[in-house]
């Protein structure tokens, strides 16, 4: 069966099982199974996951709210996000508000393993703003004092638990991730330009397999746009760009090919994604790549395209575009699961 058909008619299904993280290579392609992307945001003031395009909304229409992570494991989909002022995640369904200390967050990423529930996020308080992590709920503020920070994406492998995200050092923010809640600064490139108190770089997505971990964000230089770039482990590796700016957002590898997806900015923002380096542009709108993920056979990105004078949440299926709403909307994060398709 087509995957595209699968996306399209994905109301019409009854959930079979989920992968772990972002791999399916656990999945067999028999009868009526069909993997499709499951992927999080929100419509309106509601947080919603859509399983293809058939939207399941998690909050009602009283307080903002949105789902920023998502992670599917067996027959459970896990959320993370917000409501309110309140970092939150949901279990298929059920909300489950983090704890603060008093103050406000939002759950940027969540990874589940062995029973536990990770998520990574960010703490806000004043003026300032402390990456967090939560284990079973419990919370751990990975950068005390008075800083801006964030965790914005979290993985476990091979029993670390690894948060990458962003710190701030002698005035400039640094890409980082934390390691068991201990922070390792990435590589980055400097000069000694008196300007270079303005250079700085962060990160937004991470992925880990057996061996590596990556990162991708962007550098920023006092006389260049942002460069968007990953990092696989202490090794610095920039994305092609020919014009204006440019971030990475998301990350994923599956075998030996490495998927990057972000935006470049000339005239214009465009969503667009890199395979081994090379760029591909996916709208000429308005637009953002939040998160990418690659099955067997096709390359799942979702985000945003400003269109019609409306932000709609959108999905990339091998490029081909498809608006996840018409109202105001946007998808953060996606991941594959299994599902059963009725005819």
């Amino acid at each position: 069966m087509s995957v595209l058909k699968a996306f399209l008619v994905a109301g019409m299904f009854f959930l079979i099982s989920g992968c772990s993280k972002q791999n399916d290579n656990d999945i067999p392609r028999v009868g009526n199974y069909a993997t499709v992307p499951f992927s999080t945001g929100y419509i309106g003031n509601r947080a919603v996951y859509w399983i293809g395009k058939e939207a399941v909304y998690l909050t009602e229409d009283s307080q903002k709210a949105a789902g920023r992570g998502i992670f599917i494991l067996d027959n459970d989909i896990y959320v993370s996000g917000y409501l309110g002022a309140d970092p939150c995640y949901w279990k298929n369904g059920t909300i489950h508000l983090l704890p603060t200390n008093g103050k406000s967050g939002v759950a940027r990423s969540i990874y589940v393993i062995n029973n536990k529930i990770y998520v990574a996020g960010v703490i806000n308080h004043d003026q300032t703003s402390n990456a967090a992590m939560w284990v079973d709920d419990k919370l751990t503020i990975l950068d005390e004092g008075p800083s801006v920070s964030m965790g914005a994406d979290i993985s476990v492998s091979n029993g670390s638990v690894y948060v990458a995200g962003y710190t701030m050092l002698d005035g400039h923010l640094r890409a980082c991730i934390w390691k068991n809640g201990v922070l390792q600064l990435m590589p980055f490139k400097t000069d000694d330009n008196p300007n270079s108190k303005n250079d700085g770089s962060t990160s937004e997505g991470i992925f880990t397999d057996k061996k590596d971990v990556y990162i991708t964000g962007q550098e920023y230089h006092w006389n260049v746009s942002e460069t968007a770039a990953y990092w696989k482990g202490n090794k610095l590796v920039y994305l092609e760009n020919n014009v204006g700016a440019a971030v990475g957002e998301s990350i994923f590898k599956r075998e030996s090919d490495i998927y990057v997806c972000g935006y470049q900015y000339s005239e214009i923002q465009r969503a667009a994604y890199w395979k081994n380096n090379r760029i591909k542009l996916l709208s000429n709108h308005p637009s953002e790549a939040r998160a990418i993920v690659a099955g067997k056979d096709h390359v799942y990105i979702v985000g945003n395209e400003f269109a019609n004078g409306v932000q709609m949440a959108t999905s990339w299926i091998d490029g081909q575009v498809f608006h996840m709403s018409e109202e105001e909307s946007e998808a953060y994060d996606v991941k594959l699961g299994r599902i059963w398709v009725n005819f």
